[in-house]
């Protein structure tokens, strides 16, 4: 590959003057909600006074119209490697024809899928597959690109973030380089936050993912990244990524291009999140694993970002909100798993929804620091929901003899 003609300095400025006046809000990523923000248009949006930094609002249509590029990936098949779930060390690694190593850290994982019937559920027998891809054809980039992957399987989702890696051969500024991701094996392609780094003969490209698509990092150079902003993608948690991807890879001691870091955070919560967070309380269960799920990518951005500091105080009364309703939510329904029931099996998709709440519980409370009794008690509920309807039991937890002391459930 050669290398860029220009830093991309200029374009990380350029590109998030043009995004205030041309992006668009929207309430969740990958579920669309009904009667979220996603219909709403009109919002606020920020732009700077011309040699200030001081934020004023412009008006803002939602959603941008789609214009998507699909490029079409091929995939190196005979190098894909499979997840072992009994792996202690809780990762998966391959290499691409190339050399570029590639890891995907899963400790914290925990599978999803979605169920129209009954929102989010476990996929536990879902099998990761890592697959690097040989050749992309309709990329963008005149460099083309310099590593890509596929996940899957597609669209899996993850309670909590993945962090995947890719090691390239040589050394390249990492001002010249772009995240990407698309759908499927090349479908509604967009920039995607990620972080560089370059040393020892070798560039780290770093990416911090909640679904399973295609990812990648390509070197690019100003006007590229400006061209891409005239081909929104068509799921507007795609376009919300790709404003934020130039940003991400900002140094920390740019202060004033910092505070365009929180402003587009600021944006992204609001487009995903607020008007689901503000109407938490009369959410439908079914719909708050949603929710979650939303709220973790916005809150795996803002890590991304280096701003989980800034946002700490949001961050803390978002998972409370959250462990509330979902804690609401399982007492309403723990007797299915908790009490006698007659000896009768509870429905299996129910149960289903159940445990991905409690996933979501347990997560929660590990953020919020609630202690190791309290982690212990979700997964004593996640082991009796699944062993009463038969589905495959949590791998690891407490013995099966009782939940402790210390119960955040009221169940009757």
């Amino acid at each position: 590959m050669k290398k860029s003609r220009l830093p991309l300095f200029t374009a990380i400025v350029s590109f998030g003057l043009v995004m205030a006046c041309m992006s668009a809000p929207i309430a969740s990523t990958q579920f669309p909600v009904t009667d979220t923000p996603a219909q709403l248009s009109g919002t606020n949006n920020f732009a700077s006074l011309p040699g200030t930094d001081t934020p004023v609002a412009t008006e803002e249509i939602f959603p941008r119209v789609p214009n998507p590029i699909s490029v079409v990936a091929t995939l190196d098949t005979e190098r894909a490697v499979t997840y072992d779930p009994y792996d202690y060390t809780g990762s998966i690694e391959g290499e691409s024809a190339d050399g570029t190593l590639i890891s995907l850290d899963l400790r914290w994982f925990k599978p999803l899928m979605e169920d129209a019937e009954v929102g989010l559920v476990p996929a536990n027998d879902a099998q990761i597959t890592m697959t690097p891809v040989s050749a992309i054809e309709g990329i963008p980039f005149e460099n083309g690109y310099l590593s890509a992957v596929q996940l899957g399987p597609e669209g899996l989702l993850s309670v909590h973030e993945a962090y995947l890696t890719l090691e390239i051969p040589g050394e390249y500024d990492p001002s010249t380089l772009i995240g990407f991701a698309a759908d499927g094996s090349g479908e509604d392609f967009h920039l995607y936050p990620a972080s560089f780094s370059s040393y020892g003969g070798h560039t780290y490209a770093n990416f911090s993912i909640m679904h399973f698509s295609l990812y990648g990092v390509a070197q690019v150079i100003e006007s590229e990244i400006l061209s891409q902003n005239a081909h929104p993608p068509a799921n507007p948690a795609n376009q919300d990524e790709e404003e934020l991807a130039p940003l991400v890879r900002i140094e920390e001691d740019l202060a004033p291009l910092m505070n365009k870091k929180q402003l587009q955070l600021n944006k992204s919560y609001d487009r995903l999140l607020k008007r689901d967070m503000s109407k938490l309380e009369s959410t439908a269960c079914n719909q708050v694993t949603t929710v979650a799920y939303n709220f973790n990518s916005w809150v795996s951005r803002v890590d991304k970002a280096n701003q989980i500091n800034y946002f700490k105080n949001q961050i803390k009364q978002g998972q409370q909100a959250l462990l509330d309703k979902l804690t609401n939510c399982l007492s309403e329904r723990c007797s299915l798993c908790l009490g006698e029931n007659g000896g009768v099996a509870p429905d299996k998709k129910e149960v289903s929804s159940m445990l991905a709440m409690i996933a979501y519980a347990s997560d929660l409370s590990s953020a919020l620091n609630l202690g190791d009794e309290r982690t212990n008690y979700w997964w004593y509920f996640s082991y009796e929901c699944s062993k009463k309807a038969g589905l495959p039991l949590p791998m690891a937890g407490i013995a099966d003899g009782g939940p402790g002391s210390s119960t955040p459930l009221a169940c009757p």
